[in-house]
């Protein structure tokens, strides 16, 4: 198990040489919401630079308001200009919360299914992989409960001593919001990672290969709608590294249609 915390704006300028004995790991917010430069988190770069200059592993994640497809897109924009020219070897975490009237109560469990498919489609095509950030019961356990997510690296937000009444595996776990760091004024976020991400942040170590599907299962799927429809299907596909030409062609075959030769 790694100790580690995750931070933003609300810590103020940390002191990193103070902070760095002390954790293993530490998770730095980007910013929120639409490509905004205000929305930008003003301190991302500083705790950024110092996290490079000290050899402290990081993560970054970003806080969404994308609630439709639509709003989607200008996020994706603003998770990519902060990380240009930037590596990140551990997942992008979407931290999905209720918060100044923000309430993902309100969408169904399906359209938050394809907004997080296509925020996972999206971050693929730009080499990231997409982790999920959101608490135990309001979220895990009631909205994002589908198979798919067991292939989604979960950072579980769960106040006390242990995570109750969750019986899938998760990576982190963010166990209080009132710690205390030395070099940091006032609380912070204190996480547990399950996974060695010291080794994996700073490129040490792989991350876990992705279940692979066979070309009849993925057929099965885009026939029972699970990838969407036309250039949406082709693009999810093709950004997780499958031959959309030969999953296709096997949709055709089982529905009988004829297959085109190229």
């Amino acid at each position: 198990m790694f100790k580690g915390i995750d931070v933003s704006v609300y810590q103020g300028d940390i002191d990193w040489d103070r902070v760095k004995p002390q954790i293993d790991f530490a998770i730095l917010r980007m910013g929120l919401g639409d490509d905004i430069p205000s929305q930008d988190d003003a301190k991302f770069e500083r705790n950024y630079a110092e996290c490079v200059r000290l050899g402290i592993p990081f993560a970054v994640y970003f806080f969404s308001y994308a609630v439709n497809k639509a709003k989607l897109q200008s996020e994706i924009a603003h998770i990519k200009r902060l990380l240009e020219g930037k590596t990140i070897n551990a997942p992008v975490y979407i931290d999905v919360e209720n918060t100044r009237g923000l309430d993902w109560r309100t969408i169904s469990n399906a359209d938050m299914l394809g907004i997080m498919q296509e925020f996972n489609a999206q971050l693929a095509v730009y080499g990231c992989r997409m982790g999920i950030y959101s608490s135990r019961s309001a979220f895990w356990n009631e909205k994002m409960s589908d198979p798919w997510y067991d292939n989604v690296s979960k950072w579980v937000a769960e106040y006390g001593d242990k995570v109750n009444d969750f019986n899938r595996t998760y990576d982190i776990w963010q166990h209080t919001s009132k710690g205390a760091i030395d070099g940091i004024n006032g609380n912070v976020d204190l996480d547990y990672a399950y996974v060695d991400y010291p080794a994996l942040i700073s490129g040490a170590a792989k991350e876990p290969e992705k279940q692979v599907k066979t070309t009849a299962e993925l057929a099965n799927e885009v026939i029972a709608g699970a990838w969407g429809n036309g250039e949406e299907r082709r693009q999810r596909l093709t950004a997780e590294g499958y031959n959309y030409a030969e999953i296709q062609a096997e949709v055709n075959r089982l529905m009988g249609k004829p297959v085109k030769k190229s």
